[in-house]
């Protein structure tokens, strides 16, 4: 129903009448008329349609007049003309508009569903809005008005029709509410004019038709908190000429999608805990300035004057340029890695004097040299370089490659035209692996730089060059050719040659070229503590519980320049035997037992490629056999089968491979003959073979170094005499105790000692010719017990193999 008040009290009775008839048709061809100084209520129910040519106004609000409705429906199905526009709702200056629920609909061409202006205010609250002809517009506020809609749907699908247009210092609010346009080339939101203000919170804007845009405009401010925007020809946009530029602010997690693109007038965008899906382009001569922060966005940027990152990612999707890039905070520059190819960012001027900042490229890690066998995202500044960026690089295939030096070699990532430094860039975590191999960042400067290869404007090697190439070391770990620039020769050294150098690997290979070599080290050192301790009298069954421990240096048998690495390890293991046989005849003794054996050794090369180690953990088990006749021959014979949990760590990047398995097999043979010229002497002189094998399983490291060690075999001999002093005092504790000393020598014979890392086959050296000096000494105590303790000492001959001391204790107890 209508309740009025004011000075047409013959009006007001004749709509009351009309509208409260119950067969009324609410078909009103003159529509409502809300005089100045006049307030007018509509009920719930209410409907308000107005048709016919001649009617092009459902509801006018005159000046400083009050109109509110609830639940009431308000249609026209009348068309503008162009001398002026059909309405819904007019609201003129100084008056107040409120309407809760209901709808208002324009049917016809030219519409305007509402419009408020001058000093009005109107304010909506669960009402539909939408307009259905050409050229219509569903809200408008004009001349300072000031519309609030909360919970309301604003929708146009005619052709050149927008949802929302605020112009002259007006003020639209939407919150929790939707704007939606369909029609191509339209925008669902227009904000022109200094001082015209839109904001949204909690809200849909979208424009779906080809080429509409969510947010157009000339000037004014818009402003979005916690809003999802759609536009498929863009999300926002400057237009026409303006003095003021159009500011939007996407704020509280706010999320567009959609370009954004700036025409004759300028733009500025700042974006906070936001995210924007679309492209930046400048289009006309207005400026584009974007800033964002703790936000996201991805797409690309072409020409935009200003662009500020803060604690922000921005995700590249194809070329790209930018006035200025200023990076604070840890903000992230990275390129997007699905469906694109290579691309450049090109920067006016890049300051990443404010914080951690990185830029991510793509690169095809290879041997790079000339720039069309280069394929790599780059960082081109024509200007200056300010602070430091860190480069992280990511593998985009290769398998990686030992670069030739200089100026030429490698791959170029970065470009400066401008001034920069050495430390201008860095890369993430100081180095890049592929394969086998290391790249470092080199810089490359003015005048050092190669001109063939220069990507930033200009002419000529006045430009700064960074480039990842292999970092080529010496024997003494120093870097060769650094900058581009030569290691200076010592004095003791040729002067016509430099010294020799060789490609860097990544820290943790020398520890898999070390680790085969270690664990036959190893092995050797468990099954030489296995054999039965000679006991002095008793030849019974025993129970036998042995330690062993060592540090062995190993010198390779490679040069340096062939990837020769040295290593040291430490071993420590215990194992528990016992006989299964023990057989005295006429004229000999038999012994066969088991072995039982845990160990673990600590394998550290000593490399100058960077920091790393291995650990292996070792499960063994072996059957001995020994046969010692009185004639004064010995046989000992030994088989052994271990398993080895190996784990490899480098330095800084820490654990690098967690698991790599190994499967040994070890069998020796050795022969002794007894000569004792006295009682208390004996000379044993005797050889021995020792076979072994491991097999190792294939793996791949955190650094995608694909570790394939394969399995080597190794054959050892060693000839020697031992010499020993027994003695039986027979005393209440001691019943025979004994003294020896060995001196031996031993040569190794290796096959299948390669390791093949991501595919580069790297020889993994021998293990050379030792002199053995071994001394020691057993007692057998009362209660049938026997202790023992030996020492040995082993020097590698001509300077290549092993060397080092092991210690061995033992128990045994007969039964």
């Amino acid at each position: 129903m209508i309740v009025s008040h004011g000075r047409r009290h013959a009006l007001a009775a004749a709509l009351f009448t009309a509208l409260t008839t119950p067969a009324a048709a609410a078909d009103f061809p003159y529509g409502i008329l809300v005089q100045s100084g006049s307030a007018l209520s509509l009920a719930s129910g209410d409907i308000v349609s107005v048709s016919g040519t001649a009617t092009g106004r459902a509801i006018t609000v005159a000046s400083r007049a009050s109109f509110d409705a609830t639940g009431a429906a308000v249609s026209n199905r009348t068309s503008g003309n162009p001398a002026g526009y059909a309405y819904g709702l007019l609201v003129f200056d100084g008056s107040d508009s409120d309407m809760q629920g209901g709808a208002i609909t324009m049917l016809g061409d030219r519409a305007v569903a509402v419009q408020v202006q001058g000093a009005s205010r109107a304010v909506f609250r669960d009402i539909d809005i939408a307009t259905a002809g050409n050229g219509s517009l569903g809200i408008a506020a004009v001349g300072g008005a000031d519309i609030d809609g909360q919970g309301t749907r604003i929708e146009v699908t005619g052709t050149d029709s927008t949802a929302v247009l605020v112009r002259g210092g007006a003020h639209v609010g939407i919150s929790d509410g939707d704007v939606l346009t369909r029609q191509a080339h339209v925008g669902a939101v227009v904000v022109d004019g200094m001082g015209s203000t839109f904001t949204a919170r909690r809200s849909r804007i979208a424009a779906q038709g080809e080429q509409a845009w969510a947010i157009t405009g000339t000037g004014g401010e818009v402003r979005l908190h916690a809003t999802r925007l759609e536009g498929a020809g863009g999300v926002f946009g400057s237009r026409g000429p303006g003095a003021d530029p159009l500011r939007v602010h996407l704020m509280e997690g706010s999320r567009a999608v959609g370009h954004v693109e700036s025409g004759r007038a300028a733009l500025l965008l700042r974006m906070e805990d936001s995210e924007l899906v679309g492209d930046m382009h400048r289009r006309g001569t207005g400026e584009l300035d974007a800033g964002l922060t703790r936000s996201r966005w991805m797409g690309r940027a072409t020409g935009v004057d200003r662009l500020r990152l803060d604690a922000s990612d921005w995700s590249v999707t194809g070329e790209a340029d930018v006035g200025q890039l200023t990076l604070a905070g840890a903000s992230t520059v990275a390129f997007a890695q699905a469906g694109t190819g290579f691309a450049s960012l090109r920067v006016g001027r890049l300051d990443s004097t404010g914080g951690e900042a990185t830029v991510r490229l793509r690169t095809r890690l290879d041997a790079g040299g000339a720039m069309a066998r280069q394929a790599t995202d780059r960082l081109l500044v024509q200007g200056d370089a300010l602070g430091t960026t860190r480069l992280d690089i990511v593998p985009a295939g290769g398998r990686g490659a030992a670069t030739a030096p200089g100026a030429g070699g490698g791959i170029s990532v970065a470009q400066v035209g401008g001034a920069a430094s050495e430390a201008s860039f860095r890369l993430a975590g100081d180095y890049v692996v592929v394969g086998p191999w290391r790249y470092g960042l080199h810089a490359y400067a003015p005048g050092e730089a190669d001109a063939s290869q220069r990507r930033v404007a200009g002419n000529g090697s006045d430009y700064w060059d960074f480039r990842l190439q292999s970092t080529r070391i010496d024997r003494h770990g120093r870097a060769f050719g650094l900058f581009g620039r030569s290691l200076p020769v010592d004095a003791a050294d040729d002067a016509s040659h430099l010294p020799v150098s060789r490609a860097a690997l990544a820290p943790q290979v020398p520890a898999y070229l070390a680790l085969a070599g270690a664990l036959f080290g190893h092995a050797r050192a468990s099954l030489d503590a296995a054999h039965p301790d000679d006991l002095a009298a008793a030849h019974d069954a025993a129970l036998r519980v042995r330690g062993f421990g060592g540090h062995t240096r190993y010198r390779s048998t490679l040069p340096f320049d062939r990837f020769g690495v040295d290593s040291q390890r430490s071993d420590t293991g215990v194992q528990v035997a016992g006989d299964l046989v023990a057989i005295e005849s006429d004229a000999s003794h038999t012994r066969a037992g088991i072995v039982a054996s845990v160990g673990r050794a600590r394998i550290a090369p000593r490399a100058v490629d960077g920091v790393g180690s291995a650990r292996s953990e070792s499960r063994a088990l072996a059957l001995t056999y020994a046969l010692r006749a009185d004639a004064g021959w010995r046989v000992d014979a030994a088989y052994a089968v271990s398993h080895h949990r190996v784990a490899v760590r480098s330095h800084p990047r820490g654990e690098a491979l967690a698991r790599l398995r190994a499967n040994g097999n070890d069998a020796s043979l050795a022969g002794t003959l007894r000569w004792s010229p006295t009682s208390y002497l004996a000379v044993d002189p005797g050889a021995s073979l020792l076979w072994q094998r491991q097999r190792f399983t294939s793996a791949q490291d955190r650094d995608g170094i694909v570790v394939r060690l394969g399995a080597p075999e190794r054959l050892t001999l060693r000839a020697g005499m031992r010499a020993a002093l027994a003695f039986v005092p027979h005393g209440y504790w001691l019943s025979a105790w004994s003294a020896h000393v060995y001196a031996g020598y031993a040569t190794t014979r290796d096959t299948g000692t390669q390791a093949v890392l991501s595919g580069i086959r790297f020889a993994t050296g021998g293990g050379g010719r030792q002199v053995d000096l071994a001394a020691g000494m057993s007692a057998e105590l009362r209660g049938d017990i026997t202790l023992s303790v030996d020492i040995d000492r082993r020097v590698a001959v001509g300077g290549a193999g092993e060397s080092g001391l092991a210690l061995r204790v033992g128990l045994a107890m007969t039964f």
